[in-house]
Formats: C-alpha cells, structure tokens, sequence
C-alpha cells in the first residue's frame, strides 16, 4: 500500500486530458509489478478538481479523515481516495 499526495498548483490542470492520461499511465506502471497494489491519496474539501480527476483515472471515494490536517490555523477534514490494482 503506498499513500500519496497529488498537488497542482493551477486547479484547472486536473481537468486536462494529458493530465489524466499520464496518471493513468502512472498507476498502472507502478501496480504492474504487484509491488503496490492499493495508493491512498487524500483530498481536501477545498480541491474539488482534483477528487473529479482522481475518480476518472479510477479512484474511489473510501471515507473522511476528520480533522486530520492542520492548516492555516485550523483543523480540516480530508476526504481519502483509493486506487486499487486489482479492480
């Protein structure tokens, strides 16, 4: 299991067909040894595009850290997205 974090700095980058083609690529490059078969990846509330992208490239919606980052001065919940290999 590996748990990774997937930042762009212009938002609107989520929605580029390269964008998903090349994640795409990557989850499958890194699950076709079997090596990694399930990526967590966490998302907060504020990044909407990036919980689209992620579910297009095949990644579901497993639950909701709550209060689990600590930013700016406050507690946000983090919603966790998973990829499995095997689906």
């Amino acid at each position: 299991m590996a748990r990774a974090w997937l930042y762009l700095h212009d938002e609107e980058l989520y929605a580029k067909p390269a964008l998903q083609h090349t994640l795409q690529a990557l989850l499958a490059e890194l699950c076709r040894e079997g090596q990694i078969r399930h990526i967590l990846t966490p998302v907060t509330a504020n990044e909407t595009k990036l919980a689209a992208a992620l579910t297009t490239a095949g990644f579901v919606h497993a639950g909701t850290e709550r209060e689990s980052l600590y930013l700016q001065g406050v507690y946000q919940d983090v919603d966790i997205y998973t990829y499995s290999a095997e689906d």
